[in-house]
């Protein structure tokens, strides 16, 4: 009797563990399913996508929620908008990304030195002023590619912009004055474009070395001891552009080739063989370089 009783015990007690177990199971914290849209499973016991892991080659990261590494030129995707960061300059020194002058720059040696690709430099009409310390330029750019300088105005330097062993190199609505060698020199560089541009009382207004594909929109070039010198360029192109009341030339040739000249008063002929310019007929500066009136852009 007693045997049965104890029988009896351990059953109900058997059933009731058994009871609670299921009963906790389904009621307290059922264990939830996995959404079909995680393609790479849930994290266990919960329907929260598993992110995967970003591989360690994809040198910018990767695309939120995929293992798809961050393309690292963005040219080449479609629908996809990059706002350039944008610094504040307050002094000089190295120019590392896309900027904006925030007042007049005084400085004894170089002021300004382009440190990388793909960057904008914008002056916003403000000046950068030096003391004519030989081999100090205002701007200065070497071995750099897709660099765009705009709205500045450089005085006193040896020379006011300095562009050395550089390509894809974009100045606009700048002004280069009373520097002691070059308003602007280009050096062993190529596919430039100078537009809305002035140059004024410099021993060379422009000076072109060894360089190709070289385009002047819209330039003036006067009052400066020779207005343009080219030596060993090619494929020079001169379009609505002035050198002239130059005291030595307005426009000197050697070893260059003008490619094309048109609207412009230097009158090119074989090339760069024969030269005569005419007298200028912009006489305001703010015509060239603020040609829409306003602030410059």
């Amino acid at each position: 009797m007693r045997r049965e009783i104890l029988l009896v015990l351990i059953i109900v007690v058997a059933a009731g563990v058994a009871w609670w177990w299921m009963n906790l199971n389904q009621s307290g914290n059922p264990v939830p399913k996995c959404p079909r849209e995680c393609t790479y499973g849930c994290i266990p016991q919960t329907s929260t996508c598993r992110v995967p892991q970003c591989p360690s080659n994809c040198k910018l990261g990767c695309i939120n929620g995929t293992a798809q590494c961050k393309p690292s030129n963005v040219s080449n995707v479609s629908n996809v908008s990059v706002t350039p960061k944008v610094g504040r300059i307050t002094a000089c020194g190295m120019v590392n990304e896309t900027s904006l002058l925030d007042s007049t720059l005084y400085s004894d040696g170089t002021c300004l030195t382009i440190n990388n690709d793909a960057i904008i430099l914008d002056c916003n009409d403000n000046a950068i002023m030096g003391s004519t310390k030989p081999g100090s330029y205002g701007i200065y750019i070497k071995g750099r590619k897709n660099v765009t300088l705009r709205n500045c105005i450089i005085t006193n330097y040896s020379s006011g912009i300095m562009v050395d062993s550089s390509s894809e190199i974009y100045i606009s609505r700048t002004s280069s004055i009373e520097n002691s060698n070059a308003g602007i020199i280009a050096n062993s560089s190529r596919n430039m474009l100078l537009s809305n541009m002035y140059t004024s009382e410099n021993p060379l207004g422009f000076w072109l070395v060894s360089s190709l594909n070289i385009t002047l929109d819209s330039v003036q070039v006067t009052s400066n001891t020779v207005g343009m010198k080219m030596e060993s360029s090619q494929d020079i192109k001169l379009f609505n552009s002035e050198a002239c009341e130059s005291s030595l030339d307005d426009m000197i040739c050697e070893s260059s080739v003008v490619s094309a000249s048109t609207g412009s008063n230097c009158k090119v002929v074989d090339g760069c063989i024969g030269i005569v310019c005419l007298q200028c007929t912009h006489t305001d500066p703010s015509d060239i370089i603020n040609p829409s009136g306003g602030n410059a852009e």
